[in-house]
């Protein structure tokens, strides 16, 4: 839960700093075998800021290694702690997808994303980018801006100066900040907005790399997925990772089980679409899957009208159209290549 940063959005800021003990490490990996025929385990390492217990990492990915499943990983970062040791250990360690987060181009992002010293983090983030794509190729490194009312005009500029760096495994993907866990950032985009953010990207910028058209994920939530659960530091369970560090929203522990059925139920089957009159008449269900599982039930246990859909859903004619267009726009890409191979 201990984080080296402080910045102002984080639903976690005013969380408390604990580390995972060797006692939660054993009950972790006899949790695990519990689970007889599990024939594949997939980790997300999180924080708080997880390469603060680096160390943790690597005994317990030994203790998964050691058991003879399927094992793969992946960790969400702020990049700052990365060293040329930690990016060669990814492979062996088989973390094989990172999310770091830049909140623009350098002014920018220090001014948001800074250390609990006020000290900037633009630079040597950039320089972890370029350990993980010389030292880490398997590894995919996806750059998360967050977009919002202050910074959404420095995402071609960061996307041009990523580009310039020659990155190999680095790419970089909008992501948009909300307020559903309450922290009160109030530079929110709304669904317009975060829209119109995607048309003004493929219009005047010409990026086409996002599917515009529906595409069905095939998998299920974590929320709403049995099969899958959020470990805290102390052995807390919970369902999302927006409720880490919250009493209220632990379901059970490591030690004795499930304590909280009606909680945990609620996850599993308050967000059900298919019992969603709205849902089962729509033309993108269910391709979206209803939307995001824990937006539904916070806005039911609150009593918000608005809906939960995907921001496609509310400009799905110009999403066609851009993915029309991106098509179009790749189509005369390979013509022109293919030209000059002939000649």
């Amino acid at each position: 839960m201990a984080c080296n940063f402080a910045c102002p959005y984080c639903f976690e800021k005013d969380k408390p700093q604990v580390f995972m003990t060797d006692e939660t490490e054993h009950a972790i990996t006899e949790f695990v075998r519990r689970h007889n025929g599990l024939t594949h385990l997939g980790v997300t390492w999180f924080g708080g800021e997880p390469l603060l217990g680096f160390e943790r990492i690597k005994s317990l990915t030994g203790k998964f290694l050691d058991m003879g499943i399927g094992y793969s990983a992946g960790m969400i970062t702020n990049g700052y702690l990365i060293t040329k040791e930690i990016a060669k250990s990814f492979e062996a360690l088989r973390i094989y997808s990172v999310q770091i987060t830049i909140d623009g181009m350098r002014e920018r992002h220090d001014s948001r994303r800074y250390l609990k010293n006020g000290a900037p983090t633009f630079d040597r983030i950039i320089e972890s980018l370029k350990l993980l794509s010389d030292h880490a190729p398997k590894t995919r490194v996806t750059v998360r801006i967050n977009v919002d009312e202050n910074n959404h005009a420095d995402y071609p500029a960061l996307k041009a100066y990523l580009s310039g760096l020659g990155l190999r495994n680095v790419f970089l993907s909008p992501g948009f900040t909300s307020d559903s866990t309450g922290t009160g950032y109030d530079c929110i985009f709304d669904k317009m907005k975060r829209h119109q953010f995607y048309v003004d990207m493929v219009r005047l910028h010409g990026y086409d790399n996002r599917p515009f058209f529906p595409v069905n994920p095939r998998t299920e939530c974590a929320v709403r997925n049995s099969a899958s659960c959020v470990i805290g530091p102390e052995g807390e369970l919970y369902k999302c990772w927006n409720d880490v560090g919250n009493p209220a929203k632990v379901y059970g522990n490591l030690k004795d089980g499930v304590g909280n059925q009606k909680l945990l139920m609620d996850y599993l089957t308050a967000a059900d679409p298919l019992e969603n009159d709205e849902c089962n008449e729509c033309l993108l269900f269910p391709v979206c899957n209803g939307g995001c599982p824990y937006d539904r039930i916070q806005r039911l246990q609150q009593g918000r009208s608005e809906n939960d859909c995907p921001i496609m859903k509310s400009g799905i004619e110009d999403y066609l159209w851009l993915h029309y267009n991106c098509l179009q726009r790749q189509t005369d890409s390979l013509y022109a290549t293919t030209e000059r191979s002939k000649r």
